[in-house]
């Protein structure tokens, strides 16, 4: 019985250490750009987003080799993307990911909605979060919510303070779910 209790107490400590350098490391800033690679849910796309170039390409990944053949490209770095399976509809997201400073604009794009190059349509925190007071304060930050990505339907998906969003990347609209 002691030794349960013992074992118990261990593991009570070691997860309350785990939670906090989770707690710590959510709440550093974004590390600096790097080369960033996103597939879309099928695996036949992928999104290459170059901070040296200055270039992100959305590319098909050929079954057999490997290789990617280039599909189109933007100018820009952008650290959070997702790319649909048909290639032709990228999301990017906030260079902040979840995370907003606390003197975050109301007016900040959240999510950018690209087709083949082209912008169609942004949103922004205040059309995305109707009520802020429902964010996490964080040691020096907001959390906002999470990028989840495009679903089994073709819609994409955040998960905010408030709950789910889901968007058709052809339009940038709220999507209408069944």
């Amino acid at each position: 019985m002691i030794k349960i209790r013992i074992f118990s107490a261990a593991t009570i400590i070691m997860l309350v250490i785990l939670t906090m350098t989770m707690i710590v490391s959510a709440d550093e800033p974004p590390r600096s750009p790097w080369k960033t690679m996103t597939k879309s849910p099928d695996g036949s796309k992928c999104v290459i987003s170059d901070p040296e170039t200055n270039i992100t390409t959305v590319y098909e990944i050929d079954d057999k080799t490997g290789n990617k053949l280039p599909l189109w490209s933007i100018v820009g770095w952008f650290r959070v993307t997702h790319i649909s399976n048909d290639g032709e509809h990228l999301v990017i997201g906030y260079d902040g990911m979840n995370l907003l400073p606390f003197n975050y604009w109301s007016n900040e794009p959240m999510l950018y909605f690209i087709h083949k190059g082209e912008l169609i349509k942004h949103v922004t925190l205040d059309q995305l979060i109707k009520d802020p007071s429902k964010m996490t304060k964080a040691v020096s930050h907001y959390a906002w919510g999470n990028y989840v990505g495009f679903d089994d339907k073709g819609h994409f998906v955040v998960e905010t303070c408030e709950g789910k969003r889901v968007f058709d990347p052809k339009t940038g609209e709220h999507a209408k779910t069944k």
